[in-house]
């Protein structure tokens, strides 16, 4: 078994030496309308045979795993020329029986670092491939430190204006210094389409990648926004989709939030990203 001998810098600088270790050769979860992105905590419902002995042998290992996109969500059992080249190595921090009536699990995942698959190595009973680990550029241009500071303040916003998001998610954004994961975290939280969530994890130009968010995200839409949400009103327009972001966020932090708190406060790891 081969690891990646980078001393867990490769794409992470100094933040890596507490990266865990990653296999140059990992199963690969395939994903049908989801992307996940380094450092964000989402709740998977897996759901497929393969999908699940996959997850079953990963808890039995190091339960590292790779995670790619489905070019086609309706195709039941992709092979790799059906999947997106690029993904994320993601972690499994815990797994749920989704109801006592179905077969179906629901793992917990947090994403770890951007990957490129280079060799499928395996079909069955799941699919494995040789990965490369993709490494981020550093930019510490001013210009990209004003693009950060307005994003900051864009998601500082939606968290004021949204009922679900603990306190502490707040405090982490204002302390963070890394304008690629603010931009992926909002990005994950975005009511835009599959295709565009992995033109964002594709995207390693890190000024074109904190641009995006703002794209869909309108300050000054963010108050209609709130009225939008509170009133259950259809969503036109920019405002809608930043109406639609906040309500996706809300969901999604009301279901993770209970997985976050009881896994070590993993909110509060994302501050040193």
């Amino acid at each position: 078994m081969r690891f990646f001998d980078d001393n867990g810098t490769k794409g992470w600088g100094e933040r890596g030496k507490n990266r865990p270790k990653i296999r140059e050769e990992l199963p690969v979860l395939p994903l049908r309308n989801t992307v996940i992105y380094p450092g964000v905590v989402v709740p998977l419902t897996i759901g497929r045979p393969s999908s699940l002995h996959l997850i079953d042998e990963a808890l039995n290992k190091d339960k590292i795993i790779g995670i790619v996109g489905q070019r086609d969500p309706e195709n039941d059992t992709p092979e790799g020329s059906d999947l997106y080249s690029m993904g994320t190595v993601a972690q499994i921090s815990r797994v749920l029986r989704a109801a006592e009536s179905s077969n179906n699990v629901i793992a917990h995942v947090q994403g770890i670092q951007r990957m490129r698959v280079t060799r499928y190595t395996q079909k069955y009973p799941y699919l494995k491939a040789q990965i490369q680990l993709v490494e981020e550029r550093v930019d510490e241009s001013q210009e990209l430190r004003n693009l950060f500071n307005g994003l900051r303040a864009s998601a500082l916003q939606i968290v004021e204006y949204s009922s679900h998001i603990p306190q502490e998610v707040s405090q982490v954004i204002q302390q963070m210094e890394s304008p690629g994961y603010l931009a992926d975290l909002i990005a994950a939280y975005l009511n835009i389409s599959m295709i565009e969530k992995e033109e964002i994890l594709e995207c390693l130009d890190l000024r074109r990648r904190v641009e995006r968010p703002e794209e869909h995200v309108d300050l000054h839409a963010l108050g209609q926004a709130r009225e939008q949400v509170a009133g259950g009103l259809r969503h036109h327009g920019r405002a809608g989709r930043t109406a639609a972001m906040v309500v996706a966020i809300d969901r999604t932090v009301r279901n993770v939030d209970a997985s976050i708190r009881s896994e070590g406060s993993s909110i509060a790891k994302v501050s040193s990203r």
